[in-house]
């Protein structure tokens, strides 16, 4: 019997609905992290999970949601623990409280798992009402039923930059696509995102195309239109590439995954979409097609194939779904003259609440008895429940 512990309290969830009534768009963050329990005889790793809110700009506004201890990391164990969570704060507050989004890495496990748990969703139903809520197909009742899935920007940049290296492309070529999939993750208007992959296609994918040099240089001019400290995280692609080497074994999930779900990949409404845009797209995904004649140095339906894989799940890693319901909702009127500045979100809240919680709490000790991390944990939080109600910092 595969260990776990789910461990969560009616003050987390009164914390966690009163957080999602307050913000019109709310956040939780998901992850599992190791190093900190003593190994079980008999069970696999055991991960610590945990879902946390940010409800303000101090660090004690990270707020736990709920943490669970499993040795089994496949969907049923992680949906029985997202369930069980889900049926608690159904039963509390007489109805599902779901936050706008669930901000995850690429783990498959743990967004199908949320999908189900939260939605009684598939990742295919999921991407098909993505894509209708882009199209306009829901009012604003409808928009807030269910939540929405977003990867974990610097995630994806490097599992990314660990296809470009897998593929051993040119490093010059390499850092080039970096950049590009950079404009496609900060880029919130579909469209143009949809423009872009047109001038991938024609840059990559056609063998006839003999200015694909100088086309691919004044595609890489387009800066990244996001904030100062966005630009420098996302922008240093040496960087980036270097760091998906390092961290390669962790980030080829992403690949695997990938290639266990071509079914997906092709019924994606957005690749659909794509291919009506771009017909001759169907070929170049063709791996055993063949071209007679080549005069285009940068042709690579290899990269095409990179391009389409990701393009699939575009909804889950770009701005699209900002700011949904003042967008897209089939009720209200589009006000052209607003702006909505591209945004990117990532793990980095729980990153560093794992962080804090090793050192402050476990002061960096490993092996811990769960009984201990148990405790620790839930005196951790009953302390920072009390600061959060006399509003110490």
């Amino acid at each position: 019997m595969p260990f776990c512990a789910h461990l969560f309290s009616e003050p987390q969830i009164e914390l966690y609905a009163n957080y999602c009534k307050k913000e019109k768009y709310s956040y939780v963050h998901i992850d599992a992290t190791g190093g900190v329990l003593k190994r079980i005889s008999g069970q696999g790793q055991t991960l610590l999970y945990a879902m946390v809110f940010k409800d303000g700009t101090d660090s004690i506004n990270t707020i736990p949601l709920a943490h669970a201890f499993l040795s089994n990391h496949t969907v049923p164990s992680i949906t029985y623990f997202l369930g069980n969570l889900a049926h608690e704060i159904t039963d509390l507050k007489k109805k599902l409280i779901r936050p706008s989004f669930f901000v995850i890495d690429f783990s498959a496990a743990l967004m199908n798992s949320i999908l189900q748990a939260f939605n009684q969703e598939s990742i295919n139903t999921h991407l098909n009402r993505c894509w209708n809520v882009l199209n306009r197909s829901y009012n604003t009742v409808q928009l807030r039923e269910l939540s929405f899935i977003h990867l974990c920007c610097a995630h994806v940049i490097k599992a990314i930059a660990r296809s470009l290296n897998a593929a051993r492309i040119d490093k010059k070529i390499r850092r080039g696509i970096l950049h590009i999939f950079m404009l496609i993750l900060c880029g919130n208007n579909l469209n143009q995102l949809y423009d872009i992959l047109g001038l991938v296609i024609n840059i990559f994918g056609d063998p006839d195309e003999q200015n694909a040099k100088e086309k691919f240089e004044k595609l890489l001019s387009l800066e990244l239109d996001i904030d100062e400290e966005s630009v420098t995280l996302l922008s240093d692609h040496k960087k980036t590439l270097k760091e998906a080497k390092k961290e390669n074994d962790k980030l080829k999930v992403v690949d695997e995954y990938f290639r266990s779900s071509t079914a997906i990949i092709h019924q994606s409404p957005f690749n659909i979409e794509a291919i009506r845009r771009y017909p001759h797209l169907k070929t170049l995904i063709n791996n055993k097609f063949k071209y007679d004649t080549n005069v285009n140095p940068l042709f690579s339906p290899l990269l095409i194939r990179i391009f389409y894989r990701w393009w699939a799940y575009l909804p889950l890693w770009t701005g699209v779904l900002w700011n949904f319901e003042e967008r897209y909702s089939n009720n209200l009127e589009i006000n052209a003259s607003v702006i909505y500045n591209p945004i990117r979100y990532s793990n980095a809240v729980i990153e560093s609440y794992f962080r804090t919680f090793k050192s402050s709490i476990l002061k960096h000790k490993v092996g811990t008895q769960p009984q201990k991390i148990i405790e620790e944990l839930h005196r951790s939080i009953q302390v920072q429940l009390k600061a959060l109600q006399y509003k110490v910092t």
